[in-house]
């Protein structure tokens, strides 16, 4: 075989590698848009919806798939603002607003917010806030019960965990009555 040759088999199989390789990474970016349409699907379904709602205590839930896909393109523009215009603009309680809200971050689909419902705002995390979620996240993904956190941590998380109770910190944990309660139960028990 002479040169000439040689380097037309190694140049063929070199763009016969690199369109392999290519095609492949295509496919694989198909199926993972694939897998993330079918959970997008999943998580805006009426099911998951109302059981997340009754667990913030929301009885006639007057959120549906598709205003809160409206909600979800809203969230994922803005990083501040006012709980009673957009409560206003989706014909929401400011409650149910917060709620859709908190599905959304649950599932991890927007970013996390500190939501005061006593000053109308909704905004991104600071540094504080982000103190608090990882100082108790442990805890709450071991689900942890109040009396259990207070014996590790001191009587300091009382003033901690109220506050990430108030400001809606941790998506899917609600706190009543020194009573720790975690919506991954309900879905358990579903």
């Amino acid at each position: 075989m002479r040169l000439k040759e040689f380097m037309i088999t190694i140049i063929i199989f070199t763009i016969i590698y690199v369109l392999f390789f290519v095609i492949l990474d295509l496919l694989e970016s198909k199926k993972e848009k694939d897998r993330e349409r079918k959970r997008m699907d999943s998580l805006f379904q009426e099911d998951p919806i109302a059981v997340f709602f009754q667990f913030y205590a929301v009885k006639n839930n007057g959120v549906t798939p598709s205003l809160l896909k409206t909600i979800y393109a809203d969230m994922k523009r803005t990083t501040s603002l006012s709980l009673s215009v957009y409560s206003e603009k989706y014909h929401l309680s400011i409650y149910e607003f917060v709620v859709a809200v908190l599905y959304l971050e649950y599932y991890q689909l927007t970013s996390r917010r500190n939501i005061s419902i006593q000053e109308d705002l909704m905004k991104m995390i600071d540094f504080h806030d982000q103190e608090l979620i990882m100082k108790y996240g442990s805890f709450f993904l071991e689900k942890c019960s109040y009396q259990e956190i207070l014996e590790r941590i001191g009587n300091s998380a009382n003033q901690d965990l109220e506050f990430c109770n108030e400001h809606f910190l941790i998506p899917g944990v609600r706190m009543i009555d020194s009573t720790i309660y975690y919506v991954g139960e309900v879905y358990e028990k579903n």
